[in-house]
């Protein structure tokens, strides 16, 4: 049965809820292009979160900019979307040093000023690379925005001197191969509480062993988010987590991409259906013909 038309609508509604949450592109910041703050900018330069949101997405996912769920208040929501600009994204890399010297078409560095640009990993490092090449990871998952960011990648990195080599791998793999930092980029997500803690996600303490599987590390950052979790006053924490965002934002150790949104399809007989910024309340819903059960 079609969603749409006099048919569905006599039998049928839709809803939207969010969850909080969202879907990103994690950048490992070990790998020598991706070490540098202007190179993972101009990699969200690249991508075109809101042509994502609003043709794939058919209007109902939201483009997010930082590790707050939007609705709540230690989101920034003056910051803009990345726009999708390809002069903007070479402008940064060259700003940083990644430069198309010998006119192969990919943007290389000299990292040992030796005069010689290497085709692999320096000493063996992957950490190590003097040429912009990297693979990009998703799984196989048709209910995520996964191919449509790949596709984005694959097409735009070539315009900037990159080369973008996308592989699509089962879930079991995917979390091995970030779990053990053995990626360049990979695109994810996650679900979280209303008042999101960027401790775990961001705090250089927890590359080692915790969810910091980007290795991403600023001093500064650390610094903020220590402070914001000693601060017990609402407000006063509000503030300092805003600030984390606007940081996180200028740094971009992740593309934030894609609000998690929810689209229900219910029957007109389910009644009393209300959408709360955590999303349903299941206990309120009432089936017509029936008294609601007592929780």
């Amino acid at each position: 049965m079609k969603s749409r038309g006099e048919n569905f609508d006599q039998h049928f509604y839709k809803l939207v809820f969010d969850r909080p949450g969202y879907g990103y592109i994690g950048w490992n910041c070990r790998r020598s292009f991706f070490s540098d703050y202007r190179c993972r900018q101009a990699m969200s330069h690249l991508v075109d979160a809101s042509a994502i949101c609003a043709h794939v997405g058919m209007g109902i996912l939201k483009p997010v900019t930082g590790p707050f769920y939007y609705k709540e208040p230690a989101y920034d929501s003056s910051l803009p979307v990345y726009e999708y600009n390809i002069e903007e994204a070479s402008r940064l890399l060259g700003e940083a040093g990644w430069l198309d010297r010998d006119g192969d078409g990919v943007r290389e560095k000299d990292l040992d000023g030796d005069g010689i640009i290497s085709d692999g990993p320096l000493g063996g490092d992957p950490n190590l690379r003097e040429k912009f090449i990297f693979d990009f990871i998703i799984t196989a998952n048709p209910d995520t925005p996964n191919s449509p960011v790949m596709l984005s990648l694959l097409q735009n990195c070539p315009k900037v001197g990159i080369i973008c080599n996308a592989r699509m791998i089962e879930w079991a793999l995917f979390l091995q191969w970030t779990r053990e930092s053995n990626f360049d980029a990979s695109y994810s997500g996650w679900v979280f509480g209303f008042e999101a803690d960027p401790y775990d996600l961001f705090h250089s303490s927890q590359i080692a062993d915790g969810f910091n599987r980007i290795g991403f590390s600023d001093p500064s950052v650390d610094k903020m988010i220590e402070e914001a979790r000693r601060e017990l006053d609402k407000p006063k924490r509000t503030e300092m987590f805003q600030e984390i965002h606007r940081t996180l934002y200028r740094l971009q150790p992740y593309t934030f991409m894609i609000g998690n949104s929810n689209p229900w399809v219910l029957n007109r007989r389910v009644k009393n259906v209300n959408v709360y910024n955590l999303g349903f309340d299941f206990l309120e819903w009432e089936l017509e013909g029936h008294e609601q059960l007592a929780p």
